[in-house]
This record gives structure tokens, sequence and C-alpha cells, in this order.
């Protein structure tokens, strides 16, 4: 579970306490704000751990991920990146 702090048509960055390890393949899945599901293979590339108590006074933590391919929901996808 984490929270998206910026995302692209490449990849995203998710704040999260518990990260995966880089080079670690992912399933992303999440839904629009009109309840439309999207899932994506994504590939780790940057991972910063942090303690929970430390969470509301970080910058940056969580993982930088990469997309691989979308198992659905690409055209919501492209359609939410447009009007963000």
């Amino acid at each position: 579970m984490g929270y998206s702090a910026d995302i692209s048509d490449t990849g995203m960055l998710i704040n999260t306490p518990k990260v995966a390890p880089p080079n670690t393949k992912i399933i992303i899945e999440f839904n629009t704000e009109d309840n439309l599901k999207i899932k994506i293979v994504a590939l780790v590339v940057w991972a910063k751990n942090i303690h929970n108590n430390l969470l509301h006074s970080a910058k940056l933590f969580g993982m930088g991920v990469k997309f691989l391919y979308f198992y659905s929901g690409e055209e919501h996808f492209n359609r939410f990146l447009l009007q963000n």
C-alpha cells in the first residue's frame, strides 16, 4: 500500500514505508476518480526505506518505478494523465 507522489507516462514515485528492492518487478493497481481500474507491471528503479515514526518528516521515501507494460486500463491511464 502506498501513495503516488509523482506520476508520468513512464513511471511514478510511490511513497510507502515498505519498499521492494531495486530491479524487482511489481504489479501496481489503482483506480481513477471514475473508479476505473488500472493495472501495470513496473520495475523498481530505486528504493529508500524509512521507519514509520519518520514518515511525517521525511521529504523523499518509498520507491521509484518504471512502467514496463499494462495488464489493463492503459486507455484509462492515458486519459488520467491528460486530465492532470
